[in-house]
């Protein structure tokens, strides 16, 4: 893809779109199929950059995957190999999984260095290290930092009774459910603390159950039975709000319509919450069958919003908010400082670049100040970030002379995002 894009504002919107694959529930899929022992086949998988690197990394723990256009083989690995290296890029959830899974791996004593790129070497797992060493698992940092690369010894997580810190990443205690079951000893995680992004550990535990394992959520503690097995099968990923929300942000910014299917309306994705934020900023939204319309409104209202539960969808909310007639909060969005970038600091040096005031209070809540008539055209600089990319790329339907600075980001999640804006067109 070329350096930048320029992104043409419409006319008018009144356009209908698929919902690509759940980002959260491939991962999951995708690890859960790797440990279990046969064959299992995902139906209607993203192929964006963290799936890539989640099942490169899962080959060397003995799994294998056939890519098809709307699905994907997998032959599980059965007993795990222990690779010595493996390599994620940026995919925090490959990350923290995998520090899991390879405390499982081999028959004892191997040592396996898990490694990313230069973001990925800034972004903390020390509280779920912590907790693993707690459940048996020899583990550290290689550079004693808190962060990658990470390197495990095969075969130690042994399974116990842990705290765990997850207000930094739900993504810890995702990681630990997902191995405990494989693990000797029963366990039980007691939370500690904020427990951020709580609605993707509901994602994992759905997925567990789907491939024949159990994982009880009592609330402040999640208990997790030894010596169960994951059981292959045919499993179908559900579309993805996180994705969709973009559209959604799209028809409410320029005033028009957007019908998206392929989105489940009793979906545990803590990101369908997007829909009623638009209706509080004056948006409609109906549902018909299996498809949702949002009608954007003509004057968008200012929101206050705690985004603890949905982090992901702060940034094409924040865009949204810009074109509103009033100041909005964001509040409860610490945990974005340690995402692909630092979304906090990006969205809010972007909506001044692009005119709009906008600051970052108490290290959690993103302020803007809504200005309509006065947001203009820039370059974008989206931090190698697709969420940054894609939220900032929407601004440019209603703004001209918005240019997206390394658009190819937008691959980690949503390959065909600007094929899919352009088609909003016709």
């Amino acid at each position: 893809m070329t350096d930048s894009v320029e992104i043409k504002p419409l006319n008018g919107l009144d356009a209908a779109v698929a919902a690509p694959p759940a980002k959260a529930y491939t991962l999951r899929a995708i690890f859960l199929s790797a440990l279990a022992e046969g064959e299992s086949v995902l139906l209607n998988p993203l192929y964006g950059d963290d799936q890539r690197y989640a099942m490169d990394s899962l080959s060397g723990f003995g799994a294998s995957f056939a890519r098809e256009e709307d699905r994907v083989v997998v032959e599980g690995a059965g007993e795990l190999k222990a690779p010595e290296k493996v390599y994620i890029g940026n995919s925090g959830v490959s990350m923290r999984f995998l520090c899991s899974i390879a405390a499982l791996a081999g028959r004892g004593g191997e040592k396996i260095v898990i490694d990313g790129d230069e973001r990925m070497r800034q972004r903390p797992v020390g509280e779920l290290l912590d907790s693993l060493r707690t459940l048996g698992a020899r583990v550290n940092t290689a550079l004693d930092n808190g962060c990658p690369p990470i390197e495990v010894a095969g075969n130690s997580l042994r399974g116990g009774r842990a705290v765990v810190d997850a207000e930094k990443s739900s993504q810890f205690v995702s990681s630990l459910l997902i191995a405990l079951p494989l693990a000797p000893e029963n366990s039980e995680l007691a939370i500690k603390g904020a427990f951020n992004s709580r609605p993707y550990v509901g994602i994992t535990i759905d997925c567990m159950k789907e491939f024949g394992v159990k994982a009880r959520d009592e609330g402040d503690r999640f208990t997790v039975d030894a010596n169960q097995s994951y059981k292959p099968r045919k499993y179908s990923i559900e579309g993805d709000y996180s994705s969709a929300s973009f559209f959604f942000e799209a028809a409410a910014i320029t005033g028009g319509r957007v019908r998206v299917s392929n989105l489940k309306r009793e979906s545990l994705q803590g990101d369908k919450r997007f829909l009623g934020l638009m209706t509080k900023m004056g948006c409609k939204v109906s549902w018909q069958g299996g498809d949702v319309t949002l009608e954007g409104a003509g004057r968008l209202e200012p929101v206050e919003a705690g985004m603890a539960d949905c982090p992901d969808i702060v940034m094409p909310l924040a865009v949204a908010c810009a074109f509103a007639n009033g100041e909005s909060r964001i509040t409860n969005a610490g945990t974005l400082k340690y995402k692909e970038s630092d979304r906090l600091e990006a969205v809010r040096s972007e909506l001044v670049r692009m005119g709009v005031e906008a600051r970052v209070e108490n290290g959690a809540e993103l302020v803007i100040q809504g200005n309509p008539g006065g947001i203009h055209g820039a370059v974008i600089e989206t931090y190698n970030d697709h969420r940054i990319a894609m939220s900032f790329a929407v601004a440019g339907l209603r703004v001209p002379g918005v240019l997206i600075s390394n658009p190819g980001c937008v691959s980690k999640s949503f390959p065909d995002f600007f094929e899919k804006l352009e088609a909003l067109r016709y």
